[in-house]
């Protein structure tokens, strides 16, 4: 058996799309009421704190952060996402800016980058599961999968993040024969045509392709989506994707689709 064929048998992934909101859920139920004040207030406190034009610098933030008293994980997995869902409403709401969102995004996806660990792509190694994330195109939301990445390399994975991918990018970095799956991150309707062009050509050009996924804002927008991107599984949401791949359940394109609802 192939290392892509063994794929379907190891643990998999999905994208973030509802990861923050579980663990609040969760900490509703588990943690302190000052606990969970407190990383609301964070939150809160991020939101606007990186949509203020006017001096700003990482280091500064962190050592504000760290005083806060909320881990990285936290600060990661809720409190930048919960930041980056306000900024986002208050944009759809007029009380942002489009200047001021966009510029407190770029903050929050820097500061993601700042507190993750310093992971090294280290491919079969202890035979970890190998994940290529890959952004297709020119998609301005990366911070979805920045946390992702994260997250997936605290769970064992190895994660390699490709930033502006083109057919070529991925196709090479199968053609390695160290990934496991790769997984789409898709935010738009038009960014999906990049990913389907690629998958498409992935399915053309390699005999035996890793498991494809597919998740993003875009689930949102696309009706019928498995229809228009040949993978193996679309995910909406992280637990969700990652206990269907476990299971066993999905089967290589060409075989009978697998399609994760979270």
């Amino acid at each position: 058996m192939s290392k892509h064929e063994e794929a379907g048998s190891r643990k998999g992934s999905a994208l973030v799309s509802d990861l923050a909101q579980r663990v609040l859920r969760e900490l509703g139920q588990k943690a302190p009421a000052e606990a969970r004040e407190q990383i609301q207030k964070t939150a809160h406190w991020l939101a606007v704190t990186c949509s203020t034009p006017g001096s700003y610098s990482h280091e500064a933030m962190l050592k504000a952060l760290m005083q806060k008293g909320v881990s990285n994980e936290l600060l990661i997995d809720v409190c930048i996402p919960e930041a980056a869902r306000t900024l986002g409403a208050g944009w759809n709401d007029n009380t942002r800016s489009f200047g001021q969102v966009s510029l407190g995004t770029v903050r929050l996806q820097g500061l993601v980058q700042e507190l993750s660990a310093q992971w090294k792509f280290t491919p079969v190694i202890h035979d970890q599961p190998s994940v290529l994330v890959a952004i297709c195109g020119d998609e301005d939301h990366i911070l979805g999968p920045l946390v992702l990445s994260d997250q997936l390399r605290r769970l064992g994975y190895s994660v390699k993040l490709l930033l502006g991918a083109t057919e070529k990018d991925v196709h090479d970095n199968i053609e390695t024969g160290f990934f496991d799956m790769v997984m789409f991150s898709c935010s738009s309707v038009v960014s999906l045509d990049n990913v389907a062009k690629v998958v498409k050509s992935l399915r053309q050009e390699i005999s035996d392709p890793p498991i494809l996924l597919l998740g993003g804002a875009v689930l949102g927008h696309a009706p019928e989506i498995e229809k228009l991107v040949a993978v193996d599984v679309i995910a909406s949401g992280l637990t969700d994707a990652l206990e269907q791949l476990e299971s066993g359940q999905v089967v290589k394109a060409g075989k009978t689709k697998a399609k994760v609802s979270g």
